[in-house]
């Protein structure tokens, strides 16, 4: 996932990554801080659930997002 996200940056550099960037530094964050590990884990688990709005919500068109879940093998949980 952190492969596609710095290939999007560079696809389409004005994305606002909060709730993005949250996904892609969840592993990293409890590697150094596992006190919220089941809170971090949970929020990762309802942004990739509704990641396709997430990516809307950023303007992104609809390549882009196709392209991105498919580098991802995004599946609804």
């Amino acid at each position: 996932m952190k492969k596609s996200f710095v290939e999007m940056r560079y696809r389409n550099a004005s994305i606002d990554y909060i709730e993005l960037g949250d996904m892609e530094t969840t592993g990293r964050a409890v590697t150094y801080d596992n006190s919220s590990f089941a809170d971090r884990i949970n929020e990762f688990r309802k942004n990739y659930d509704s990641l396709p709005e997430l990516l809307k919500k950023q303007r992104l068109n609809e390549n882009d997002i196709r392209w991105f879940l498919q580098s991802i093998h995004w599946q609804k949980n």
